[in-house]
Parts: structure tokens; C-alpha cells; sequence
């Protein structure tokens, strides 16, 4: 990787377009550096000017009189080309371009941007954005932005960086985030991404010592395999990752292409990249926030075995519905437990909820020698906390501080949530004893899940990519030109298919089905046509050959009817293929992270039920097994109510042959879909009923 110091943690810094109004965009970011303590040396540039806001200014970057680490190129967009151009010739280590009306603006644009990289190409400058809102870097003081997120005050030096693809969506986050007292250290706002791009600063993050939280904002992407390397270091280097990926539906889809240019990607393969990663996906600044301040002002959670107290039975109701929905485990309390905390408190009610009723309130330190209680020993990883507004009444919040604080000492290695209504001061003092502190015990609670959930996972490891077999080599699914092709593929891969004869007419049909013996299925061979049920290309249980030479000539029919302009190749005919579950079972190429392999439910109920899992290409057997565990269609293949499971080993070891070929034709950029697969009782395999190869 490269090294991006000039970019993040600049030494000296040159802003080509520095205006004398410190209220003007390209004048806010010179005040910034002057104001904020930036600790190098400012070049402002500016032909018309000998001084801007009281410094010595330059007619050109070449008239600087020291190296530059970072340029600021705060010109309009048709100058942009020529100042970096100068740039580059000057020997500056990095530029951050400020003008929009590049990529995102359609054909002229991407003419436009192109120059632009052709401008630096060669050098070793790196060049972040165009459309940039620039970065900052609180270590530093380097406040290269324009802005208004420094109008109120600079930001402390903090423990989280941010990665943003829209400024003013990180703009919002870096605000929020010092409102709440958890500061950013370091933030870029990465535009187009014409060359420095968001993997390649997040990897950078990942290396940096003084970072412990990585908040990220996507569009979408433009190096899937960057992006999965940067997230698998930054997450074995211990860091939470928390992402906000947008374009969730169609529509925001089309609304991220045209704010930075990129590609959106089918959301469900984002989810998945996350979730083996280890990063949690928030939907919201305020979730990502929330998150953000459980891992960098609280403790750590063990595990996910938590312990609820409250003196409010309906908040411990609540809480308990929130902690289960957000995968977290109560415990209950040891009967004997119990009794030591109704010797101490009569009336409570000692279960997990712990609900020690409003009578506490005549007796606060007891609330917290029962915490004591309940975090002694190992029974709980977590103890979360409503104390509500009774915690913020001018004549109980020091009492409540008092008990609760001298608890968390005792229990130094135990995550604490707290729910409170109360004044900064006190929330400072709770943060500081280690108490991750929340109004809301529903964000707090999905706060805490979400970090129990980071904590307990590690980068999944990607199975070693196995030789392919030989004869794959004459495998080309770009040749597959119907179901009989794509069925030949299906069976030449291991994969076993059942025997067809493809037929011209009706009376080739009827001999087919004589050869193979009745009941017999009848399909439409057609390439225009890859979902033929749905235009009444097959009939199933045909039992004799006048039922044969009806069903070519229904299929006809209702084929001409829906679908005049088809070609109709000829008929399928297949013996039935007997009981069994029906999967589905396919791969298909991203445009972002290459061959995803997708399992679930089969047959004429796929669309309908949606019962998908997936994975990125290859997966073995074991990873094949756990996604047929994620999906709603596992109790059948187990044996739902009585009846006998299914072949679970062949089907794994049917998803894992696909997904060693998939990765094989990644260049081809080809899907293949097998549906149904048929899943027998165990021992019997799998065979494959229809297939469809799409050419990429």
C-alpha cells in the first residue's frame, strides 16, 4: 500500500485558490489552518494577491518556496486540471480537489476527470477526490476542508476516523460525534475517487495506532477485493468497523451513481461482506454514533450474557424484548442469588429482568450492592441499567453516582449500560467509571448487541481456492445456449442431472418417453424463454403417449400466446424425478466482489418466499453447510414433523462444486442457476431438475 502520510498528516500545505474572506469556501479552509494550529508551514496561492489573511501569497505553486506535502486545489473545475497539472510538476506529494463537475456529472465530466488523473499520472502524487470535501486530521491540526464543521471550534484529539464517500454526510457524523463528547481524530471525504480511494484509506486507518474506531460511509464501491483486504486488517488489528452503506433500494441505487459516480452493487451481497467480516452495518448517524460511544467510552463486552436491573417493571419488560431481539442472552439468577437480593431488597422481584421496584428509591445504595451481587462471580458478561429520570432528581443524583460508581470499580472487567436522565456533569462522571450512558434503552441495548456481536466474531476465512478440475478447462458457460446446454454443464461439473432427450416434435416426444418409461415431464426448449412455467412451457406427470403428444401441443399454444416472438427449439422430455425437497441453487458475477454463490428455497416459490442465503465465491463444505443452516428451509431438509431429512451432505457438497467453478469463470461474468435442485432423503443425493446459464 501506499504510503498516504502527505495526504492524512501533512507537514506543510499549500492552498491553490485562497481567497481573503474567511467566510468564502476556499477562505474558510486557510482560516481553519491558521486558526486551528496547523504546526507547518501555510502557502497560500493566489495570482492577484501578495497577502491572504495574513500570509505571504504565491502567483504560482512553482513560486513556493519549500516542499509541500499537501496541495488544496480550491479552483472551478476547468482550472482544476491545470493546477494539478502544476502540482505534479512541482513536486507536491498530494492533492485534494475540491470542485465538483467530474464523473458525477455524465460524459464531459468523466472526459474532465480523466485529464485530471493524466495531470498527476506518473508522478507519485496521490490525488484525493475530485468532489472532495477534504480531510482533517486532529493530531495534525491539518483542518483541510471547506466545510462550516469548524465554525463553532476545533476539535480534541480522538480515538475514531471516518471514511466518507458524500462530505456532507460525513460532515453531519463528525458534528454529532463532538456533540456527544466522542470526537473524530481524523476524517476524509474521498469525492470520485479518481485515485486515492476508500479501501486504500481505510487500510491506512487500520495502521494507525491512534484509531480504534472506523466509521465508514459507502455508495457504493470501486474495488471490491481493496475494500475486502482493508476491512479483514482493520478488523485484525482489533478494530470496530462500523458502515453505513446507502442505496439500499432501486432507487437510492440510481441517487448514489449520480452523487459519486459509482456503483451501487446489489445491497445483499454488501450485507453479507459485512457480516463475515465482522463489521456492523448501521442504518443511520445515529446508530453508527451509538455504537461508536459504546466501543470507545465503555468496556468491552466478554460475551453476550447480560443482566438486567431496574427499579421500573415496565422498562424491564422492555428491556428484556430489546436485549433478545438484539441476539443478547439473559441468564437467570441463581435461586440462591435470589435470596441474598429479597434479604436485601424484600420486595424485589429477583428473576433476569431484575426488578427491584420504586421502593429503592428510599434506599439507593442497596440498588448498587445488588449490582454487586449480580457482577460477582462469572454468571454475566454485562449488566445494563435503567435508572431514568429518578437518576437526574437534584436529591437522589449524587446518592445514585455514589452506588453505582463504587460498583463499577469493584468490577473492572464487566461492560456496563446504563439508562439515565441526568446533567453532563454526572453522565461524565459515569462515563468515567466505565459506563457506556444512553437516554433510550432501545439504542442502547441495539448499541451493546452490536458490539457483543463484533467482539465475538473474527474475518471469515476464505477457503483456499482448490486446483479445478481438468475438464473444466472445456467448461465455457459463455457457449450454453439452452437448457439442455446449461443442463450438460450442470452434469459434466458432478453435479447430477436427470436424463433428457431433446425432441423436434410430438412423436420424437412420444418415443423419448417411451425409452425412459412414464410418468415423463414435457418443457419448452427455448433460449428466449429461461422461466418457462410462467409462460405454460411445462407439464409435469404425463402417463401415456396421447398425454405426451397433448402436452407438446398445449405447450405450443400457450406458448404462442404469451410469447409469439420466442423461438421454440424443440421439447424436453425427463422421467419424474420422484419426492425430494426442491432448492435452489446458483452463482452469479458482482460487479463489485466478483462470483457470489446463492442458496435456498426452490421450485415455483423461490421468488415468492425469498428464503435466500449467500455467500462470496468459493465456499466449502462447512461454509456450504452454514448457509444452508441461515435459511427458513433447513427445518425441511433436517425433517420437519416426522418426516425423514433430506441429503444435507450432497447438497453442500452440490453448492460447494458450483461456487470451486464460479471462481474458476470469473472473467467469463456469468450466472448459473440450478432450479429446482432436487434433495432426496439422506443418502440418495441431489439431482438437478432445470438449469440456466446467462452469458455475462
Amino acid at each position: 500500500m501506499r504510503d498516504l502520510s502527505p495526504l492524512l498528516r501533512p507537514r506543510s500545505i499549500a492552498m491553490i485558490g485562497a481567497s481573503s474572506d474567511p467566510r468564502r469556501g476556499n477562505g474558510r479552509t486557510l482560516r481553519y489552518l491558521i486558526e486551528g494550529g496547523f504546526d507547518g508551514p501555510v502557502y497560500p496561492v493566489n495570482p492577484n494577491r501578495t497577502e491572504v489573511q495574513g500570509l505571504r501569497a504565491y502567483a504560482g505553486i512553482a513560486d513556493v518556496p519549500g516542499p509541500v506535502d499537501a496541495a488544496i486545489v480550491a479552483v472551478p473545475a476547468a482550472a482544476a486540471v491545470q493546477a494539478v497539472h502544476d502540482c505534479a510538476r512541482a513536486g507536491v506529494r498530494a492533492a485534494i480537489v475540491y470542485a465538483a463537475g467530474f464523473a458525477e456529472a455524465g460524459a464531459a465530466g468523466r472526459e474532465l476527470q480523466a485529464r485530471l488523473v493524466d495531470a498527476a499520472r506518473g508522478t507519485g502524487m496521490l490525488l484525493l477526490g475530485p468532489n472532495s470535501l477534504g480531510a482533517f486530521d486532529a493530531r495534525s491540526r491539518s483542518f483541510m476542508t471547506f466545510s462550516s464543521m469548524f465554525d463553532d471550534g476545533y476539535p480534541e484529539v480522538g480515538r475514531i476516523g471516518m471514511v466518507t464517500q458524500s462530505g456532507g454526510y460525513g460532515s453531519q457524523v463528525y458534528k454529532l460525534a463532538a456533540d456527544r463528547g466522542v470526537p473524530l481524530v481524523q476524517w476524509v471525504s474521498c469525492g470520485n475517487e479518481c485515485d486515492v480511494g476508500a479501501a486504500e484509506l481505510l487500510h491506512a486507518m487500520a495502521h494507525d495506532g491512534g484509531i480504534d474506531v472506523l466509521l465508514a460511509y459507502f455508495e457504493g464501491v470501486r474495488d471490491g477485493p481493496a475494500l475486502l483486504a482493508a476491512l479483514r486488517e482493520a478488523r485484525c488489528r482489533g478494530k470496530v468497523v462500523i458502515a453505513v452503506k446507502a442505496g439500499r433500494t432501486e432507487a437510492g441505487g440510481r441517487a448514489a451513481a449520480t452523487h459519486t459516480a459509482t456503483l451501487a452493487g446489489e445491497d445483499r451481497v454488501y450485507d453479507e461482506v459485512f457480516r463475515s467480516l465482522g463489521i456492523h452495518r448501521a442504518d443511520s448517524v445515529e446508530e453508527m454514533l451509538d455504537v461508536a460511544c459504546v466501543a470507545v467510552r465503555g468496556r468491552r463486552p466478554a460475551g453476550p450474557r447480560l443482566v438486567l436491573l431496574s427499579p421500573s417493571g415496565g422498562f424491564a419488560v422492555q428491556m428484556t424484548d430489546h436485549a433478545v431481539q438484539n441476539g443478547l442472552v439473559l441468564p437467570p439468577v441463581a435461586p440462591a442469588l435470589q435470596e441474598r437480593i429479597r434479604a436485601l431488597v424484600p420486595n424485589a422481584m429477583p428473576a433476569n429482568p431484575v426488578d427491584l421496584t420504586g421502593q429503592i428509591l428510599n434506599e439507593l445504595p442497596r440498588f448498587g450492592e445488588v449490582l454487586d451481587l449480580l457482577l460477582d462471580g462469572d454468571a454475566y458478561d454485562a449488566a445494563a441499567l435503567f435508572v431514568g429520570m429518578a437518576g437526574g432528581a437534584p436529591t437522589l443524583a449524587d446518592a445514585w453516582a455514589d452506588a453505582l460508581v463504587d460498583a463499577a470499580a469493584r468490577h473492572p472487567a464487566k461492560a456496563l449500560l446504563l439508562s439515565i436522565v441526568t446533567t453532563p456533569g454526572h453522565v461524565r462522571r459515569y462515563e468515567a467509571a466505565g459506563y457506556a450512558v444512553f437516554e433510550d434503552t432501545c439504542r442502547m441495548l441495539r448499541a451493546h448487541g452490536a458490539l457483543v456481536r463484533v467482539a465475538a466474531s473474527t474475518p471469515a476465512e476464505r477457503p483456499p481456492l482448490q486446483p479445478p478440475d481438468p475438464a473444466w478447462a472445456a467448461l465455457d458457460p459463455r457457449g450454453c445456449r439452452n437448457e439442455a446446454d446449461a443442463r450438460r454443464l450442470v452434469g459434466e461439473l458432478g453435479i447430477p442431472v436427470l436424463a433428457d432427450t431433446v425432441c423436434a416434435d410430438a412423436d420424437a416426444a412420444v418415443q423419448a418417453a417411451r425409452r425412459c418409461g412414464y410418468p415423463v415431464a414435457v418443457k419448452v426448449l427455448s433460449a428466449d424463454l429461461p422461466h418457462k412455467t410462467e409462460v405454460g412451457g411445462v407439464v409435469l406427470d404425463v402417463f401415456d403417449d396421447d398425454a405426451v403428444r397433448a402436452a407438446v401441443a398445449a405447450i405450443r399454444e400457450r406458448v404462442a400466446a404469451a410469447r409469439p416472438d420466442a423461438r421454440i427449439e424443440g421439447f424436453l422430455v425427463a422421467p419424474m424425478a420422484g419426492d425430494g425437497i426442491e432448492c435452489l441453487l446458483g452463482v452469479r458475477h458482482d460487479p463489485t466482489f466478483g462470483p457470489v454463490v446463492v442458496f435456498g428455497a426452490g421450485g415455483v416459490m423461490a421468488e415468492l418466499l425469498g428464503d435466500r442465503a449467500l455467500r462470496l465465491a468459493p465456499v466449502d463444505e462447512a461454509g456450504a453447510l452454514a448457509m444452508i443452516g441461515e435459511t427458513r428451509l433447513v427445518r425441511l431438509l433436517r425433517g420437519w414433523r416426522n418426516q425423514p431429512a433430506a441429503d444435507v451432505a450432497a447438497l453442500a457438497a452440490a453448492v460447494a462444486q458450483l461456487s470451486r467453478y464460479a471462481v474458476t469463470q470469473a472473467a467469463a461474468g456469468c450466472s448459473i442457476e440450478i432450479n429446482p435442485l432436487l434433495v432426496r432423503r439422506a443418502g440418495h443425493g441431489v439431482v438437478a431438475l432445470d438449469a440456466l446459464v446467462a452469458a455475462g
